[in-house]
C-alpha cells in the first residue's frame, strides 16, 4: 500500500478527533488523511507513522 500509513500509538488530531492506534492513514500533499469513511482527521507525518508495507 503505497503512502499509506499506520499510527503506532493513540492521539487526538487537530480536528479534536481521537484515533486509536493502528489507523490507517494515507499520505495526500504531504497530509496525513485518517482512511475512514465516517470522520474526517488529519495529521502530520512523524515518528508515531510507519508505512505500511504488503
Amino acid at each position: 500500500m503505497e503512502n499509506h500509513y499506520r499510527n503506532s500509538e493513540d492521539l487526538t488530531t487537530p480536528e479534536g478527533e481521537f484515533v486509536e492506534a493502528g489507523s490507517l492513514w494515507s499520505l495526500q500533499n504531504n497530509q496525513l488523511t485518517l482512511v475512514d469513511d465516517d470522520r474526517y482527521a488529519t495529521a502530520l507525518l512523524d515518528d508515531t507513522f510507519a508505512p505500511v508495507t504488503d
